[in-house]
């Protein structure tokens, strides 16, 4: 049999066995058929076939390699979520595959990369794990930390993770004029990382240290100056 047939049923009667394949297109782009029937009389095999087939090309599953080359590139740039990959898609000018698809390939970029993304549980027992003062002044540890979640409204849930060590937080003697800026594409999820430090008069930068986040701005930076 052609390639592009596939086996819809086999009937095993007293007079032979018949099994009838579909066009891989069928019900979409093709309506042809085809039977071979294996009398029980003789080693004869009978072929039946009809001319119904209505396409040149087979139908395409899953994403185009430019597509997927496309989104790659924007998960390398910091967009993450379906639904910015497609709308950033349709502006290129591809045709927008369905929003399963996209999901499917993000996950399974992801698992082949390595674990990216854990739980709002695992990280909460990693801050707490990490949260005593090191006796050596360059080991890290996790300065301050909140999370909260919401399990009604999942949006509503946040985190933030501010680490540093202890020579770095030994600068903010330096000056009380503390510079703070955040920047994106950092991470898997495009979550936020902002990085706090002070200059001193010869206008050198020296980092304090740094805050991963999800959203709101002032409360990470009402819990740093807490400290």
């Amino acid at each position: 049999m052609k390639a592009d047939w596939s086996v819809k049923y086999k009937n095993k009667r007293q007079h032979g066995t018949s099994v009838v394949y579909y066009c891989k297109n069928h019900g979409q782009l093709c309506n042809a058929k085809a039977k071979l029937v294996y009398p029980e009389t003789n080693v004869s095999v009978n072929y039946y076939e009809n001319d119904d087939f209505e396409h040149t090309a087979t139908r395409k599953c899953g994403l185009s390699n430019d597509v997927k080359k496309a989104v790659i590139g924007m998960m390398a740039d910091g967009t993450q979520r379906p639904k910015q990959i497609l709308k950033c898609l349709e502006d290129r000018g591809f045709t927008v595959p369905p929003k399963h698809q996209i999901v499917g390939f993000l996950q399974r970029t992801r698992k082949a990369e390595g674990q990216t993304i854990i739980s709002m549980g695992e990280l909460d027992h990693w801050c707490s794990m990490n949260h005593q003062v090191p006796a050596l002044d360059d080991d890290l540890f996790v300065v301050a930390y909140e999370t909260h979640v919401d399990e009604n409204e999942p949006d509503e849930s946040y985190f933030h993770v501010l680490v540093s060590t202890k020579r770095l937080l030994s600068f903010l003697a330096m000056t009380d004029a503390i510079h703070t800026d955040a920047t994106y594409k950092l991470n898997h999820e495009g979550f936020p990382v902002l990085v706090f430090g002070v200059s001193h008069a010869s206008r050198h930068f020296h980092p304090l240290a740094i805050c991963l986040s999800k959203k709101n701005k002032q409360k990470i930076l009402r819990s740093f100056f807490k400290l």
